[in-house]
């Protein structure tokens, strides 16, 4: 009896793979193209483009931060990231303009400053 459910089991796998059903080790596309393809929350990863450019100072005991748009040729939406502080909202740089967020810092050590800038 149990050989013969086995032998079944043997038979319908083996019709799959005939049928040209693959395993998922068989895939056509890596599963990491595929989630970036179709996985808005991949975007929230992606850094901003090389022509949005940050410049970031103190002024006293305020932290500064600015994101401009260097002429990329249309509007991008980016996000500061800041270090010791809360992260900025996603904002809508169009092109040739600029944004700039502050902070307040400590006069010690660890002082807020924006870790990286992000696309959204």
């Amino acid at each position: 009896m149990k050989m013969g459910k086995i032998a079944a089991v043997g038979a319908v796998a083996a019709g799959f793979a005939v049928l040209g059903f693959a395993a998922p080790a068989q895939a056509a596309e890596p599963a990491a193209a595929v989630a970036a393809a179709d996985n808005p929350a991949y975007l929230l990863l992606a850094p901003a483009p090389n022509c949005v450019v940050l410049a970031q100072g103190r002024n006293g005991s305020t932290a500064w931060a600015t994101a401009t748009n260097t002429n990329c040729g249309y509007t991008v939406r980016v996000r500061m990231i800041w270090a010791w502080a809360g992260d900025g909202p996603c904002v809508s740089l169009p092109n040739n303009y600029y944004y700039r967020e502050t902070r307040g810092a400590a006069n010690i050590p660890p002082r807020p400053y924006v870790s990286e800038l992000r696309s959204c």
